[in-house]
């Protein structure tokens, strides 16, 4: 192997690291922008069970198991809020 090689070599590498490095910024805005929609509808839904709550609660019915699916859903939004907030550090490093 020639002694200039190692240039060359890595002149038809880094169009393809430039390249991977604008893919994986670009997935990452994808994932990212899922994971806030996903929070934010999550959110939504959070707020509409504890108002179902109040209401049956209110009228004397079991909320237990209504109780039970906002624990799940508050465990969900959790997750997606993580998701979004590391997806968000990452982007700002790779940017």
């Amino acid at each position: 192997m020639k002694a200039d090689a190692g240039p060359t070599l890595s002149l038809l590498i880094a169009p393809k690291q430039q390249t991977d490095l604008a893919m994986n910024h670009a997935a990452l805005k994808r994932q990212l922008q899922r994971a806030e929609s996903l929070a934010q509808r999550l959110a939504e839904n959070i707020a509409f069970q504890q108002e179902t709550i109040a209401k049956l609660d209110e009228g004397g019915h079991d909320v237990r198991a209504a109780k039970m699916f906002l624990r799940r859903l508050e465990a969900a939004h959790a997750k997606h809020v993580a998701d979004r907030d590391r997806l968000s550090k990452e982007l700002a490093n790779h940017s």
